[in-house]
């Protein structure tokens, strides 16, 4: 099945933000993520999942690495893909000094074509529709959603700093 996908940085023109703690307990901003994310984009469990989780109990501090992933879809054909990423050492005892970088990214995606011929994306009248669909109704609904990726991302780095007790 081919398939037209648009694809839009939330954050243009940066590609991320990013957050930087050296305190007690960094941990902690992972500990919370999935709840955040649950309550700020309306997300059920299933549309969240951890792409990596690392962990080196080799040392003191304690390394981690963790990418975490969230899918909140707006329409039949637009989604939006948060992408969370934790780097940071973590002490044995909570109270200590560690460290923490997080990186929070979005992408919005919107799919056109289907399986069949009157909606594969080589079919010149099926793209002809679909340039007119685009450019008059749907690309100011895009722009929607694109303002509203931006906004769960910034909420999400909010509640980190929060967390973190980190002053802005």
């Amino acid at each position: 099945m081919v398939k037209m996908i648009l694809e839009d940085d939330c954050l243009a023109p940066k590609p991320q933000i990013e957050i930087n703690y050296k305190g007690p307990n960094p941990f902690k901003a992972y500990l919370i993520t999935s709840n955040q994310l649950k309550r700020i984009l309306g997300v059920r469990g299933k549309d969240i999942w951890e792409r990596e989780f690392r962990w080196d109990l080799t040392g003191d501090p304690r390394g981690f690495f963790v990418k975490i992933y969230a899918k909140k879809k707006f329409d039949g054909r637009t989604a939006a893909f948060i992408e969370i990423t934790f780097l940071g050492h973590q002490p044995t005892d909570p109270k200590k000094v560690g460290d923490l970088t997080i990186k929070i990214s979005g992408k919005l995606k919107t799919n056109f074509g289907g399986s069949t011929i009157f909606t594969h994306p080589k079919n010149p009248f099926y793209r002809f529709l679909i340039n007119i669909y685009f450019s008059m109704f749907y690309a100011k609904v895009r722009r929607g959603f694109i303002k509203r990726c931006e906004g769960y991302i910034m909420k999400l780095r909010q509640k980190y700093m929060e967390v973190l007790g980190i002053k802005k």
